[in-house]
């Protein structure tokens, strides 16, 4: 319902860290099939009777991380994601899915995660996902701006990997990649919250000219790739780690207002930040 208010599309991700293939399959039924199975009628029987026909589907989220609850090895992943896709797929044809790439460039089992899980799942994939965040806490601007190339780097050497893998399988499809989770952050990384509080901030950065300005270089990576970057998502809209802030007030109806947002919007810029770099007037 909030995604047809925003004229968007959603990009739903599957459990694939403690539910398997049998629940992937069921949770497209529910959300993709106009009625006559057991869970395309549950959800007509809970109010949407039109299918909520969602086209892309995640497989997990950095399933790499230790952090995970289910975390997998890339052959465990590789494995469990290449059926899920294949049901998904099964269930609803139009469907795109999304195999789980590195949760970063930094994580000891890059490159070798892209090519085992891409060799056990490339022909039921359409996408492989790439995450990156960027900070400056040495506060050096001109190496925090030049970060842009490690994106562009980033990008190029994932490319690299998908195209290894498609001449290995001798495979007539391409995959290219979703790049579904970039920003800057780190202004509210290791703050310190009370516990058990109701509805509290949670990791709300305040975004600086000079976030601002790298940004901006990242999505200039972006147009310079676009070929290969058909998903390109900055994280996030809303939530943890938002881009706008936003209130929340719960009404009885329990719809939900989001307030003083603006959707890919920079919260607030900093006008010292702008004499710090000596751009504007003083």
């Amino acid at each position: 319902d909030w995604c047809k208010a925003a004229n968007t599309e959603p990009m739903m991700a599957i459990n694939l860290g403690t539910r398997g293939t049998d629940e992937a399959r069921n949770i497209v039924e529910y959300c993709n099939l106009e009625g006559g199975t057991y869970w395309s009628d549950l959800r007509i029987k809970n109010g949407h009777k039109e299918p909520h026909n969602i086209k892309l589907w995640c497989l997990g989220n950095e399933m790499d991380g230790d952090w995970q609850i289910g975390h997998k090895t890339a052959y465990e992943y590789g494995r469990t994601a290449s059926e899920a896709a294949k049901v998904m797929k099964w269930t609803d044809n139009s469907i795109e899915t999304v195999l789980c790439g590195s949760a970063s460039r930094d994580m000891h089992t890059f490159g070798e995660w892209e090519a085992t899980t891409l060799d056990l799942a490339y022909d039921k994939v359409d996408y492989l996902s790439l995450h990156i965040y960027f900070d400056n806490r040495s506060d050096d601007t001109p190496s925090f701006l030049a970060k842009s190339m490690k994106m562009d780097e980033f990008i190029k050497s994932v490319v690299c990997i998908c195209d290894y893998i498609k001449s290995k399988k001798r495979s007539k499809h391409t995959i290219n990649l979703s790049f579904d989770e970039w920003n800057v952050w780190y202004h509210s990384n290791g703050e310190d919250r009370p516990k058990w509080q109701i509805a509290p901030p949670i990791l709300e950065d305040i975004y600086t000219f000079e976030d601002a300005l790298l940004v901006g270089c990242m999505h200039g990576v972006n147009l310079m790739l676009i070929s290969m970057l058909p998903p390109f998502f900055q994280s996030l809209a809303v939530g943890v780690g938002s881009v706008p802030l936003t209130t929340i007030f719960a009404t009885s109806s329990s719809r939900l207002l989001l307030c003083r947002s603006a959707i890919f919007g920079l919260s607030r810029l900093q006008a010292s930040t702008l004499f710090a770099l000596g751009v504007g007037r003083r």
